[in-house]
Formats: C-alpha cells, structure tokens, sequence
C-alpha cells in the first residue's frame, strides 16, 4: 500500500499515457474486449439452447462442435503460427500465404473426411446423420478459413479488422436464436445455422482484407513456397496433434464411458470456462507478435516482456478462476436451471484447468518465439500420452472426475515443460517469481474449496479480498517495472 501512495499523480498519468499508446496493449485491448463479449453473448445464446435442449441433446450439440476442432486440428496442420509469425517478421502483404495454406488445408480435408463417415458409421454413441455428416464437413472447412485470415491479420497487428467481424457474426448468432420459437429449436437447426454464418464470417472478412489492400495479388516481399509452409509448419502440427489428445480426444472419453448428461454437463462447464479461456489465451495471441520481434531485435528487453506476460496471464486467470469456482453454484442455477445444477463442481473444476492451460500455452508460446518446435512437440507427445492414460481413467467418474483429471494431469505436464523451458531461456525466469506465482495460485485453490458450501456474504467477501490482493500485485509489480511491453 505504501509505494501505491508514493506514485505521485503526475507518474501515474505519464504511465498511463504510456499504456494507451502502446500498440501490443491497443491490440490487447481491441481482441480482449470482443472475446469477452463473443463470449457473453455466446453463454446468453446457450441459456435457451440449453433449456430448450435439456442435457441429453445440448450434450449431442455440444459433441458436434468438440468434434469439429479435433478434425480442425488435424487439417489445420499446424499453420496458424507459420502464417503469424512469417508475416510479423517480415511485414508481408501478400495473397498467395493464405492460398496456399487453404489449399494444403482443402486437401488435408478430404482424406478427414472418408474417416469422419466410416468413425460415424462403427459408432454407437452419439451418432449423425448424413445430413450432419456434411455440415460437420462444411463447418470445419469454414474454420480452417477464419484461422487462416484471423492468423494473417495478426501478424499484421490489425487485430480489430478480425474482432469486428468475429463480434458481429456473434450478435447475429444471437438474434437468430432469440427469434427462433423453442418449440422449433433441434439439434440439426442449430448446427446448420452454426456452419452457415461460420461460412458467411469468413468470407466476409476474406473481402474486407481484400477491399483495404491487406492481401495483395502481387506482393513486394519474398514468398514462402509450398514445400517451405510443409516444413515449417510439422513440428507445430505434431505439436497441436499430441495438444488435442491432452485437451480434446478426453472429451470423447466421457461420452464413450458416461452419459449424454454428463457431456451437457460438461458443455455447461466449457461455455462458462470459455471467456476466461479466450481472454488469457488473447493475451498471448496480442503479445505474441511483439515478443517475437524482441527476441530479433532486441534479446536484453526479451526476458522483460516474456516474464511480465507470465504475471499477467497467471494474476488475471487467477482471479478468474477463484471467482468463477466460488460462486459455480449460483452459476449454473441462474443462468441455467435446476436441471443442471449438478454442473456446478463440474465447472469449478474447468476454470482452474483453464488457467493451467494457459500457462501450458504461454510455455508453447515462448517455445514458438525460441524456435524450439522439435522439443516443444517431443515434450506434447510426452504429455499427450500422460494425459490420454490419466484422462480415460478419470472419465468413468463423469464429468466431475475428468475435469478433476484434466487438474492432474496439467500441473504434471508444467512441470516438465517448465524445466525445459528455463532450459533454453537465454535468461532464466525468476525463480521467486515463478514461486511466489505458484503459491498464491494453489492458496487460492484450496481457499475456493473450504469456502465452496459457505454463504453466499462470505463467499463475497473472500473473493472480494482475493481480487484485491491480486490486483494489488499487479498493479505494484507493473509499476515498478514500468510496463515491459513497447
């Protein structure tokens, strides 16, 4: 509290200045604020599918769009980073990046196809239709295209031409639900609307990028050639091969060894993880670009921003998940009823998860900058295996067990990734940092679970305190740093 009263109002107003004109905290701020309402908009949707739905079908809805990023993945082949990373580094402008990379992706999809009908056809859970079998098709071809686009813009630091587009197919999506009668609300409904204005969003931005001259037919820089995308992109792709087995294959766990209502359970969970996911993983997607230039350019500020990215995305996932987990009760019954009130542990469970996988990702992350993409995949396929074993353990407990699982099976993998990383660090991250950063988080875990069935005034109170402390923190640690990030 003493350096707080000792920051005259003439330095707080200079430090300010500063932070509004800092171009990685504008694109922060621009991607932070869609997410955020992307995702309140997308939990305010889900209210209705839910209750019209019941767990059963909104488990089923739930399976389809889980589905359709483990495909994704796959034909994605790891490309994302490539686009960003090559188009920050050398300020390129040019079309035939992204044509190249749907091409490889188009074709990529066909093969993913045939095993989408025959992996359909042995199933006996949770089976499609044809019909549903196309728009599963469709949705993930429209997902590879947005990746695509949303990956070249952010290379170019224009990151609200992207947020725009998301934002506003987000605000029709919710409008199109509202005005459907819930005596007429399917599965099958919501799925094709989903592929619809997936397709619809990316064209749009395809033709915004186009009409502002941010895919130019003939660019000026050098172009990187097929064979050249193959090879950079593997390590990545092996990388987000050996993540979907860490993060997404478990959910087909739970609807193999469970019920639909444990996976509606379970979706319940991931829709009110979701915007505290999407707003640390932002973090890293604004940052990203500038770090990757430091490490360039400029290696003394480098471990600077690279340490100050770590406090912010752990003090913010932190407070984020301590209020989310003490309050999931409350949660799951007001926004979604009686009827999935047994969500509740469920997501207390998800929104510490969440944090530990942002704190995998930033590991990735600096991974990305380092170069270190063969060790980064050797150590996801290490963990891959760790977490398939521990996950289909963990799964026949429902969704309150694997939720549990993914917990187990993170803080394990941080570990290990965490001595390679400081490995390869041309300067350590501070040890205290990293430890007083890890006490905190494991206090406030075990605070949010003795405090879990208290009342509702000191529950309030608890985490009104915690988001204080931690704000605090915050606060003093940027000060005294003076924001690393220019």
């Amino acid at each position: 509290m003493q350096n707080i009263e000792n920051i005259s109002s003439a330095g707080l107003r200079g430090v300010l200045g500063k932070l509004f004109k800092n171009k990685v905290f504008k694109n922060f701020s621009v991607l932070s604020a869609s997410n955020v309402l992307v995702q309140a908009l997308t939990i305010f949707s889900s209210i209705k599918i839910a209750r019209s739905l019941g767990p059963g079908d909104f488990g089923k809805y739930g399976y389809f769009i889980t589905l359709s990023g483990i495909y994704s993945v796959f034909a994605g082949f790891g490309l994302r980073t490539v686009i960003t990373r090559y188009v920050s580094a050398r300020n390129y402008n040019g079309i035939k990046l992204v044509r190249n990379v749907m091409l490889m992706r188009a074709l990529l999809l066909i093969p993913i196809s045939v095993i989408i009908f025959v992996l359909n056809a042995i199933s006996t859970e949770l089976v499609f239709d044809e019909l549903l079998l196309f728009v599963l098709i469709g949705y993930i071809f429209s997902l590879l295209a947005w990746d695509a686009l949303e990956a070249y813009v952010f290379g170019q630091q224009k990151m609200s031409f992207s947020s725009v587009v998301n934002l506003s197919s987000a605000v029709l999506w919710v409008l199109i639900v509202l005005l459907i009668p819930k005596a007429h609300i399917t599965v099958t409904l919501l799925l094709v609307i989903t592929f619809l204005l997936a397709l619809l969003k990316s064209a749009f931005l395809f033709f915004r990028l186009r009409t502002n001259s941010m895919l130019s037919v003939a660019a000026e820089n050098e172009e990187i050639s097929f064979m050249d995308l193959v090879k950079e992109a593997f390590p990545f792709f092996l990388l987000a091969v050996f993540t979907v087995f860490s993060t997404k294959v478990p959910y087909t766990f739970l609807a193999m060894n469970s019920t639909k209502e444990e996976v509606g359970f379970l979706n319940i969970a991931l829709r009110i993880a979701s915007p505290l996911q999407m707003l640390v993983l932002t973090m890293m997607s604004a940052v990203f670009p500038n770090i990757n230039k430091k490490f360039n350019e400029d290696r003394s500020s480098f471990i600077g921003s690279v340490s100050s990215l770590l406090v912010l995305v752990v003090g913010v996932g932190m407070v984020g998940a301590f209020v989310i987990s003490i309050f999931s009760s409350e949660i799951a019954l007001l926004i979604y009823g009686k009827q999935y009130l047994p969500a509740a542990d469920v997501i207390a469970s998800q929104v510490w998860y969440t944090l530990l996988y942002a704190i995998l990702c930033f590991i990735g992350t600096i991974f990305s900058v380092l170069h270190e993409q063969s060790l980064m995949a050797r150590l996801s396929f290490v963990n891959a295996i760790l977490c398939t074993v521990v996950l289909y353990i963990f799964s026949f407990q429902g969704a309150v067990g694997l939720s549990n699982g993914f917990i187990v099976a993170s803080v394990i993998g941080i570990i290990f990734h965490w001595y390679y990383l400081q490995m390869k660090m041309p300067v350590k991250i501070s040890i205290p940092l990293v430890s007083m950063l890890g006490i905190i988080m494991a206090l406030l875990y075990v605070v949010s679970i003795l405090f879990a069935d208290t009342s509702l005034i000191i529950r309030l109170l608890v985490a009104a305190a915690a988001a204080g402390i931690i704000g605090i923190v915050l606060y003093n640690y940027f000060i005294r740093n003076s924001l690393k990030f220019r």
